[in-house]
């Protein structure tokens, strides 16, 4: 397996930067095969081994480049990139269906160890979903997953269902990509091929990491691994904004068209609204709903969360007013004037701190499903409201508001986890090799 890997890592990149050369310099051939060529491209990429060789990704994010030059339509695009990365897909799935069990017999086959390949089937056979939804995401991976997934036996109804959302998410994804970044889309391919990398990673490390709870027979909640998941996530996604900062690349990119656009639709009423929402996240009343809510968990009694609540904003509050004075970023130049440090938001952080400690500690245990819908709706959506106000605004641009948001998730999310880990090691001696519920 470490062959293959080294094989990819220097063939793709000489590929890709032939095919991208190719298909800039023939632009015309897009025109008039486009819709074949990305067929073909997203078929031949998901082919195994063969499609190693084949950078589909930056073929497919190009396309919504052409999307953007009005060669393609945007959802005719992502329409055949499912079907071809679809049909490549079941073709490795039925080759796994019919040859795989040669993997299984011989010592060694093409580089892979027996070993490796009867893991990979039993991670497949037991996590199918993640196994081969993050399997396709990945460009390595998505050339080995469905002939693995076709040697590991799982039914084919199961497998084509998981693998055509799978198919459409990578390439509305990658469309989507190609047509906001234009040009920069190899530089956008990277981004998103770093992401998905460090999320199959994550996922690998769950899935074992569960394994593993299962035979201590230490019980772990779906709700405390999705918790810790979304703080690894996004404190990665949110130091990769803050290193392309530094750069000034991919999101400086995405800054300056935002801000363009926005120039386009102000207006006196929208204005007015977005003021109301920009307001909502500043301090005096996030301080105001902060004791709120603390006095709402006191009438409660549940003190523990109290500590939580407030160790949680309180340390978040001089993490971005710390981060502020480190990056130093200028605010640009908006409807009101504002000072400090423009990344990351601290509205936006803020606001989405207290939103998901609340949905956490409260929302989540609400009775009624509509009821909770409804409170997790408007808790969620007034901090993306107060985000778009800023950028509206113009106290910040949109890279400042996103990393805002992936910072102000990270900060809740890992309270929670070290809340959760101390009230683990204060009750084991109660209640051995069980996890408490708040």
């Amino acid at each position: 397996m470490l062959v293959l890997h080294t094989i990819y890592d220097i063939l793709h990149p000489y590929m890709e930067h032939l095919f991208v050369n190719f298909f800039q310099t023939h632009l015309d051939v897009f025109k008039h095969f486009g819709y074949v060529i990305l067929l073909l491209i997203s078929f031949f990429e998901s082919v195994p081994l063969l499609g190693m060789l084949i950078p589909g990704q930056t073929i497919i994010i190009l396309a919504g480049f052409m999307v953007k030059l009005h060669f393609f339509g945007f959802w005719m695009s992502i329409a055949v990139g499912t079907l071809g990365a679809t049909l490549g897909d079941l073709t490795g799935f039925l080759m796994g269906q019919k040859y795989g069990h040669h993997f299984t017999t011989a010592e060694k086959k093409f580089y892979i160890k027996r070993e490796q390949f009867q893991e990979t089937k039993k991670l497949i056979a037991t996590h199918p979903f993640s196994s081969i939804f993050f399997g396709r995401l990945h460009s390595l991976t998505r050339t080995l997953t469905p002939f693995a997934a076709g040697a590991s036996g799982i039914s084919f109804k199961k497998f084509i269902t998981i693998d055509i959302l799978a198919s459409f998410v990578w390439a509305f994804l990658s469309i989507l990509i190609g047509f906001i970044f234009g040009k920069s889309f190899e530089k956008a391919s990277a981004f998103l091929g770093s992401f998905i990398i460090v999320a199959t990673f994550i996922t690998i490390c769950i899935v074992l990491a569960v394994q593993y709870a299962k035979k201590r027979q230490i019980k772990i909640s779906r709700t405390d691994m999705s918790v810790f998941t979304i703080s690894v996530v996004s404190i990665y996604l949110f130091g990769l904004i803050a290193k392309d900062l530094d750069s000034g690349k991919l999101f400086n990119i995405l800054d300056q068209r935002l801000y363009m656009l926005r120039s386009l639709i102000i207006s006196e009423p929208l204005t007015l609204v977005m003021t109301i929402f920009t307001t909502l996240g500043g301090q005096l009343f996030m301080s105001l709903f902060t004791l709120l809510y603390v006095a709402y968990l006191g009438i409660k009694k549940r003190y523990a969360h109290i500590i939580l609540t407030l160790a949680t904003l309180s340390t978040g509050l001089i993490a971005v007013w710390f981060m502020k004075s480190q990056y130093a970023r200028i605010r640009p130049l908006g409807i009101i004037l504002e000072s400090g440090g423009s990344f990351p938001s601290g509205h936006m952080a803020m606001s989405i701190m207290l939103g998901v400690l609340v949905s956490y500690l409260s929302i989540r245990h609400t009775p009624s499903l509509i009821k909770k819908n409804i409170l997790l709706t408007l808790i969620y959506l007034t901090p993306i409201v107060i985000g778009l106000s800023r950028i509206y605004l113009g106290v910040h641009y949109a890279s400042d508001v996103l990393g805002g948001f992936l910072f102000g998730i990270f900060w809740a999310t890992f309270g929670i986890v070290a809340f959760r880990g101390i009230s683990f090691i204060i009750k084991i001696g109660r209640k051995k090799h069980e996890i408490p519920l708040p």
